[in-house]
């Protein structure tokens, strides 16, 4: 699961002179587990993380979390 490549998708629908437009643009994403983003971070120079599963800093747990938000000083 952790080395599948993603695309997310953004249709935006524009109006201008009553003329609608629609542009798509695509992005492909891996998705990287917390320890590989540690890892990462760590790389680069950041210390004392933190990582939490969410912006209301609920622990981050592999099986469950949607999201990683890792806290950092640099």
């Amino acid at each position: 699961m952790w080395n599948r490549v993603t695309c997310f998708n953004v249709i935006s629908f524009l109006e201008f002179n009553e003329k609608p437009k629609f542009e798509v643009n695509s992005v492909d994403y891996r998705i990287v587990s917390a320890e590989k983003l540690e890892a990462l971070m760590r790389e680069v120079g950041f210390k004392e993380l933190k990582i939490y599963g969410d912006f209301e800093f609920t622990k981050f747990r592999n099986d469950s979390s949607e999201n990683i938000v890792v806290i950092g000083t640099k």
